[in-house]
């Protein structure tokens, strides 16, 4: 039968090949052509129409590849992010991230994968974030029709971010021990006022439900509050005034601690040097400072307590002393035998160290009796900076502690900020420690109630947004909080009216801190074994964006 022309198709060939043409006629020229061009012709697009179809089955084949390797990474550096957030080393999120991806099929170092864990991220947004990790998968892959065109196989590559969202507890007790009792606990007086945040305790008390404790008169002002137990204050019969602006989380686990991981510097030798008292304004450097025979690490003096001698006037503008050392132009003079006031606003204003007499203004009110004697405190005036860096003190004195006040030779290594004196730095980290391997010679912390404390953590290094890291070795309060005095066995202290501006957490694993100062609008976590406020002391929990301090009780999740 004949085959009927295609008049389309008829139509374009007439135009391009000119005349009247047809299909057939095509085809019955090509049977009879003999040149062979044809062939040649048809072998070629062939080739191209098959490695073309080759190239898409591999590229097919490697974007299966990279979501793959995209869905392992994801689960590795979640891994990774959970374990460090739960108080795991660096190293054991390393080892969990590579884990998980060697169990979705990606395992480091074989068939050329390579799987690198990065804290904190090389690259995107986070590469400043200490709570973010970075997993990037790589594998490379093979080529079935693609090597016609490729000389070398092509590698695939997956990344991802994680990190732990911003917690919302600030402020969590660590003792879990069944027996003991209010680790939270507001002192008679104390006005306690914690704002954008949470406290959380992880005590666990079988002896009744009393885990925050809430004193006659004493007002705690929380956002939230987050217990094991199923009630506070005596089943909720507080004395004094517990806010809550938001809710009170019973029955809830344990908070993690996330920093139980960071391990404790050996400080070397004593090379910034030992029993070091200061009294003048000065700079320090990052070292290892060390106490001896009960004596403090670093003991920073703003004054003086000086007696006056049979010169001294019964009151008036000039002061006289056997010595004026400790003295310092500019200093205030706070009290008189530590028990009457003199004039706000009175200072120090000339020195006689031939003569030994102190210049005041305004002189001492006439109706104050300064007699042979009596005890004159100067404070303020000295400020020691501290350039960046870490600080260990290392106590390495001796004794025994039974009490509950500290004996002169139960610890050395204390950092004691007295009468005013000033202590200020930033990207600072001060390591209580020892290395006789005695918990009892790890120092203190003690700030008077005139001082201040204003340092902000290290941000990179092992012992980033650390700003007070005590030994965990350190023994444990032998009396319970509403007990806690300043120089008692496992207490630390910020006294009342000391200004404590800390950027970064302030960590007492294994003892009470006794915190009556003002934290400003900082980023400050205090986390300790138990914890007893006093008098006023208002804690505000500001931005910690790039400051280095991990979440508390945050959730892990992918960012990137």
């Amino acid at each position: 039968m004949k085959r009927p022309n295609h008049p389309i198709c008829s139509a374009g060939l007439r135009g391009v090949l000119g005349g009247s043409v047809s299909i057939a006629s095509i085809a019955n020229r090509l049977r009879r052509d003999a040149g062979g061009s044809t062939a040649v012709m048809v072998g070629l697009a062939f080739t191209v129409i098959c490695g073309v179809a080759g190239l898409a089955v591999d590229v097919g084949a490697w974007q299966l590849a990279r979501r793959n390797l995209q869905g392992a990474a994801d689960q590795a550096v979640f891994a990774a992010a959970s374990n460090a957030s739960g108080g795991s080393g660096a190293s054991t999120a390393t080892t969990s991230a590579k884990g998980v991806a060697a169990q979705m099929g990606f395992a480091a170092g074989q068939s050329g994968v390579t799987v690198q864990v990065s804290n904190p991220p090389t690259q995107g947004s986070f590469t400043s974030d200490n709570s973010a990790w970075e997993v990037v998968i790589s594998q490379p892959q093979e080529m079935w029709f693609s090597s016609l065109f490729l000389s070398t196989p092509p590698t695939v590559s997956a990344r991802a971010v994680a990190k732990q969202s911003n917690g919302a507890i600030c402020i969590l007790a660590l003792d879990t021990n069944a027996g003991d009792i209010h680790t939270i606990f507001a002192n008679t007086g104390a006005n306690v006022t914690i704002s954008n945040c949470a406290v959380a305790n992880n005590l666990q008390n079988t002896k009744d439900t009393d885990t925050i404790d809430v004193k006659s008169g004493a007002t705690i002002t929380v956002d939230d509050i987050y217990l094991r137990v199923s009630s506070y204050c005596d089943d909720g019969k507080c004395n004094g005034t517990l806010n809550v602006n938001k809710s009170i989380k019973y029955s809830q686990p344990a908070v993690t601690d996330p920093y139980a991981a960071r391990g404790v510097p050996v400080p070397p030798d004593c090379s910034g040097g030992t029993n070091l008292v200061i009294n003048s304004s000065t700079t320090l450097n990052p070292g290892n400072y060390c106490g001896t025979g009960g004596n403090a690490a670093i003991s920073v003096n703003g004054g003086a307590d000086l007696k006056t001698n049979a010169a001294s006037p019964k009151s008036g503008t000039v002061l006289y002393f056997p010595s004026v050392s400790g003295v310092n132009v500019g200093q205030k003079v706070a009290d008189l035998n530590h028990t009457t006031a003199i004039t706000a606003g009175t200072v120090v204003t000339a020195i006689d160290t031939v003569n030994n007499t102190v210049t005041i203004s305004p002189p001492i009110s006439s109706s104050t009796a300064v007699a042979k004697g009596d005890t004159i405190e100067f404070t303020g005036g000295t400020v020691v900076t501290l350039n960046p860096g870490l600080y260990t003190l290392n106590g390495k004195g001796g004794g025994t502690c039974t009490g509950t006040a500290k004996p002169s030779t139960c610890n050395s290594g204390d950092l004691a900020i007295n009468m005013g004196a000033t202590v200020q730095g930033t990207g600072v980290t001060i390591v209580l420690t020892t290395t006789t391997g005695n918990g009892i010679n790890v120092g203190n912390l003690n700030v008077d109630d005139a001082s201040s404390l204003n340092i902000s953590a290290m941000t990179s290094g092992a012992y980033f947004g650390m700003a007070l890291y005590q030994d965990p070795i350190a023994p444990q309060p032998t009396a319970n909080p509403g007990q806690f005095v300043a120089g008692g066995v496992g207490v630390n202290s910020i006294g009342a009216g000391a200004s404590a501006n800390i950027t970064g957490v302030v960590y007492f694993p294994n003892q009470a801190l006794l915190y009556s100062g003002g934290s400003g609008t900082a980023c400050t976590q205090l986390v300790a074994w138990a914890l007893q406020f006093n008098k006023n002391a208002s804690f505000t929990y500001g931005n910690c964006t790039g400051t280095g301090t991990l979440s508390i009780g945050g959730a892990t999740a992918v960012a990137e």
